[in-house]
């Protein structure tokens, strides 16, 4: 389950513990309309969820967040997995780095992980 997603099931007190089917942001809208009565679109859930998933990475930026709490310990980096379907399997730095940046994109962060202010602006938060 995306992050954006995520955050909308979980707001909504519902289970984030299982992959996402196909139409399941349609199907969180009907959910949410039988329980509440509030009416959304699937694109407006996943709306929703962006900007907590924004507000989340707002609150850790100002609680002391830094683009190096973005990385994995360096074990990770230079030892394979010795056992298992992955066994031999190992992630380097640069992969890493790649996989960080983009997410990043993803996001609408900037390169260093922050949310720059024309995202906030996107997502009407501010």
């Amino acid at each position: 389950m995306d992050g954006p997603l995520a955050c909308t099931v979980s707001a909504a007190g519902c289970c984030t513990s299982i992959s996402t089917p196909p139409g399941v942001r349609g199907e969180a809208a009907e959910i949410l309309y039988a329980v509440t009565g509030w009416i959304y679109s699937a694109a407006e859930l996943r709306a929703a969820g962006e900007r907590i998933h924004t507000l989340k990475k707002l609150f850790n930026i100002r609680e002391g967040w830094q683009p190096d709490d973005d990385w994995l310990p360096p074990r990770l980096l230079t030892s394979p997995l010795t056992s298992g379907p992955g066994e031999g399997v190992g992630l380097s730095p640069r992969e890493l780095r790649e996989m960080v940046n983009g997410y990043y994109r993803a996001r609408r962060w900037d390169e260093n992980g922050f949310v720059p202010d024309r995202r906030l602006a996107e997502l009407g938060i501010r």
